[in-house]
């Protein structure tokens, strides 16, 4: 079990023997911290966004596998790695801590990246190069089963890497802040921006990834690439271990899924019991700061009705399984109430990682030169358009924006986080149907031309025409991503803040699976009888357009149903140190565009 770090940064008393400020030394190991976080988590993002981006072109060129493999094997992976994330967030807020749970996940991303490199560099490790009168005729020779056994456990350590880093690495910077005391609303703010700060910064770096790390894949050597990226996983692992003394640590305080296990039979065997008149008579953790009892799910508080044999003398809990504190009633009264919000990722999951997943093999027929230069843009990179959008807007809206929105709304958030999320989702359903247009656009220049019946020819019309569809991709997710980290974060108590990341990742990941599954239905029941699907290989012969439609009017009806949700919210109280209790933003959430 972990505890707060008493470093010498941190030890005061060694500080005051020698006489140093104590706010000097605090804003020294903020800095340092800042510093050895920072190479942390941007050579990590930077590893394994250069390592995936552009793996989707790899096993298309080098791997000759049928698109719409590709398309459902990644989707399995990106599925089962968000689905892995929740024993990562368990392991962290339980028992290990997060420190330790991002450390083993780095050594498994690092050993991933390891096999990804070797497939790379052994030739024997993939299948024979197909020509282009292979690939017309679809006669390419596919993977032996023991060339795909090295992608597969590559893919399956990264996917135990990502298990453990996504649902901790966020809260673990955040958690470097302090926390309670009479600068709460300026540590709100400060967390606000960080949020802000850290999805413009997790942008920036995506940036680099998807064309500089993309560039040498794509044009000097996939080894080389990929040699990049594991090298990079080496070094965040080394500014992590270096950072280990002065961090700062959550305590794990044992599993969350126990404690709602026990007041969940609590309540049950008290479903007879009358609640008392008088909140004060229900069994308060003394240990933590008072909070009031809301009047949501009330059937709960029963397991907080303290009857002969449950408490002992010295006020403790003797039967765990029979009482339990409002405190846990209250908080998972918040985990019930969020559950409706977590659901809304599912759709936002199914059709948000379509357009940029189909966006690379429309890229790799239209025509990616840069004006008449030489110069051919990685059909992966379009992608950093959506960053340029992020990196361009999260400034503007932090500095500028915020604070104008504030003085009209007196709200220390400018619009509350549910508020972001919904206006990213509209902008999400919108993205969706230009992309539609931008496909209709595309596959007319290719028939004008006569190249529907080639797949390898590069349609002349260029591939800056995914622009604008890249562009408002990125600006929905400055709003609905870096909304609900924000939403995540505060309304979860902090011993579960691992364990909501990993939620919202679950929810991304049923999303991945539904997205397999609809992919399939609709490869399957727009072809047949001589008629290609709308997801054929070939894109000039399907018709990606109406597929694009189709997901937009599926966003569309997910934006409805998040309104409804968050119109019905009520965001928590958080308890602080005086015994008082404050709601970040309303008590009633309400949506008002």
């Amino acid at each position: 079990m972990e505890s707060p770090s008493h470093s010498l940064c941190l030890d005061m008393r060694t500080t005051n023997r020698i006489g140093i400020n104590e706010q000097w030394i605090k804003k020294g190991c903020m800095v340092l911290k800042g510093i050895l976080l920072a190479g942390h988590e941007g050579c990590e993002r930077l590893a394994i966004v250069g390592l995936l981006t552009n793996t989707m072109v790899y096993l298309r060129t080098k791997y000759n596998m049928d698109i719409v493999a590709i398309i459902k094997m990644f989707n399995i992976f990106s599925g089962t790695t968000s689905l892995a994330t929740l024993g990562g967030a368990f392991l962290a807020d339980s028992y290990i801590g997060r420190f330790l749970t991002i450390l083993v996940a780095s050594f498994s991303y690092l050993i991933g990246m390891t096999l990804w490199t070797v497939t790379a560099l052994v030739p024997s490790l993939r299948p024979p190069h197909c020509s282009d009168a292979e690939a017309k005729l679809r006669e390419c020779i596919s993977a032996s089963k023991v060339q795909m056994f090295f992608v597969v456990m590559a893919l399956i350590f990264l996917s135990i890497g990502s298990a453990g880093i996504r649902p901790c690495a966020l809260a673990f910077g955040a958690d470097q802040f302090e926390k309670g005391g009479k600068k709460k609303t300026q540590q709100e703010k400060s967390l606000q921006s960080f949020f802000n700060w850290y999805w413009f910064a997790n942008c920036t770096i995506i940036l680099l990834g998807s064309t500089v790390i993309v560039y040498l894949q794509s044009n000097v050597s996939w080894g080389l690439g990929f040699g990049v990226c594991t090298l990079l996983m080496l070094i965040s692992i080394i500014a992590f271990i270096v950072g280990m003394p002065i961090f700062y640590y959550e305590i794990p305080q044992g599993s969350p899924f126990t404690a709602i296990a026990q007041l969940i039979v609590a309540s049950i065997k008290k479903r007879d019991l009358s609640l008392p008149s008088d909140p004060a008579l229900l069994y308060y953790d003394q240990a933590s700061p008072k909070i009031p009892v809301t009047p949501r799910f009330r059937f709960l508080e029963k397991a907080a009705i303290p009857t002969e044999g449950d408490m002992k003398a010295d006020g403790s809990v003797a039967r765990p399984w029979n009482v339990s504190s409002i405190h846990k009633v209250e908080d998972l009264k918040v985990l019930i109430a969020i559950l409706p919000m977590f659901s809304c990722l599912i759709g936002n999951a199914i059709t948000g990682g379509q357009q940029s997943t189909y966006a690379v093999f429309q890229a790799l027929t239209m025509n990616r030169h840069m004006g008449s230069s030489k110069f051919k843009v990685p059909a992966a990179s379009m992608s950093i358009f959506s960053l340029l959008a992020s990196i361009m807007w999260i400034p503007l809206y932090d500095r500028v924006m915020v604070p104008l929105i504030r003085r009209v709304t007196k709200q220390v958030r400018g619009i509350t986080s549910l508020q972001r999320m919904g206006i990213g989702y509209i902008i999400s359903s919108l993205s969706l149907l230009v992309a539609g247009f931008v496909e209709v656009k595309r596959r007319n220049v290719a028939k004008s031309h006569g190249l529907t019946d080639d797949p390898l020819a590069v349609v002349p019309i260029s591939v800056f025409w995914l622009v604008p569809q890249f562009f408002i991709v990125g600006l929905a997710n400055c709003f609905h991503a870096v909304g609900y980290l924000d939403f995540f974060y505060n309304e979860f108590p902090s011993n579960l803040r691992s364990t909501a990341l990993a939620l919202a990742s679950c929810m991304y990941a049923l999303g991945d699976y539904l997205t397999a599954i609809l992919i399939t239905l609709v490869h399957k029941t727009t072809g047949g009888h001589g008629k290609p699907s709308w997801l054929d290989s070939n894109i000039n012969l399907g018709r990606l357009d109406y597929f694009y439609w189709l997901l937009s009017a599926m966003e569309a009806l997910n934006v409805v149903y998040f309104f409804f949700c968050a119109s019905r919210y009520s965001y928590r109280e958080i308890p602080v140190p005086d015994g008082t209790s404050e709601v970040p933003e309303m008590t009633s959430m309400e949506i008002e565009m």
